[in-house]
């Protein structure tokens, strides 16, 4: 890590999902190429879908002129252009459920020409050359429970900016860490109290007494505009409006709110399909959250969250307990200086 400067990008990347058709052809070709130093992405396919001879299209001919298939690979590929050495790539879910694999970036990105894959089924043709760094579970101890959280699949690629905690783990791995030392105690121990508040959270306030709370918890964190009952009838328990500073201006996205009073882990999809009809019946969400005092979810439960992202083309996310916890903490610290 000490070989390129320390101002790098950490991208999550989305490889094929475990549930997905074509996983355990994909899987394991994507995970060898990985530890063959090169990086693959997916939306490459076919002679045309090298961005950057679809960027000199667009420099030349402007985006409108691009086919369909031309502006899909460039907006869900064309952000390779931007990945410079010393950036990461941590793989989602990779090569299994529950598991990420980190490499870091060495080179420039190129395209194949020709298929790459052995039944030419053809994807995956963009890549960066890379090495092999780490491969961990995002649930093993030694992951600060703040970067675990940001390693649940977001989309099919997004930044983390946890560059201090990122790092921390990176140390962890190549001393062979298993958490046990000092800090990961103590680590241990607030998860736990996170998830001791989390249970008092949903035994205290059952049903819609956990939506009220919800409500008054967000009013108090930062950028939050309003917070008020949803229309319950179209999915949404709570509406909030968020606003998001640009510079000397500001936006104001309204945010489709599920709360839902669970215990242990949560794979009934209900949330989901409330927030889809949702963002699906108001064209003023601008995004979803599902608020639970769950501990964790399901494989099938992620598996339908990142479809229902896919189908609506909004993001949409999840506080779990310990995550409702955290925030309960830190309002009750920023109520008392």
């Amino acid at each position: 890590m000490n070989e390129y400067q320390s101002q790098y990008t950490i991208y999550a990347v989305k490889p094929k999902q475990p549930w997905e058709d074509g996983a355990s052809y994909w899987l394991p070709l994507l995970y060898s190429e990985l530890q063959e130093g090169r990086a693959r992405f997916g939306w490459g396919y076919g002679p045309t879908s090298d961005i950057r001879v679809i960027k000199k299209k667009i420099q030349d001919n402007g985006f409108d002129n691009l086919t369909s298939d031309e502006r899909g690979v460039w907006s869900r590929a064309g952000f390779l252009l931007d990945v410079r050495p010393g950036d990461y790539f941590v793989y989602i879910n990779m090569p299994e459920w529950g598991q990420c694999t980190v490499v870091q970036i060495d080179g420039e990105y190129d395209y194949d020409d020709e298929p790459w894959d052995p039944d030419r089924e053809d994807d995956f043709r963009h890549r960066l050359p890379c090495h092999f760094v780490a491969q961990f579970g995002r649930n093993d101890e030694i992951v600060p429970p703040i970067l675990s959280q940001r390693l649940k699949l977001q989309g099919a690629r997004y930044r983390i900016g946890l560059h201090r905690e990122f790092e921390e783990l990176l140390r962890r791995l190549a001393a062979g860490e298993k958490g046990t030392n000092p800090n990961d105690a103590i680590r241990n121990i607030v998860g736990r109290s996170l998830h001791a508040i989390s249970e008092e959270i949903y035994r205290h306030f059952p049903r819609k007494n956990l939506e009220e709370f919800v409500a008054q918890l967000l009013k108090s964190q930062p950028n939050i505009r309003e917070v008020r009952k949803g229309p319950d009838r179209n999915g949404a328990d709570l509406e909030v409006d968020i606003e998001v500073p640009i510079g000397p201006v500001s936006l104001t996205l309204c945010c489709a709110v599920q709360v839902k009073a669970y215990t242990g882990t949560m794979d009934y999809t209900r949330a989901i399909r409330d927030i889809e009809k949702a963002l699906t019946s108001d064209s003023r969400y601008d995004c979803g959250l599902i608020v639970t005092t769950a501990s964790e979810y399901t494989q099938q439960f992620e598996q339908a969250l990142n479809e229902l992202r896919e189908r609506c083309k909004k993001p949409v996310e999840v506080l779990l307990g310990s995550d409702l916890a955290y925030t309960l903490v830190s309002d009750y610290v920023n109520s008392t200086k």
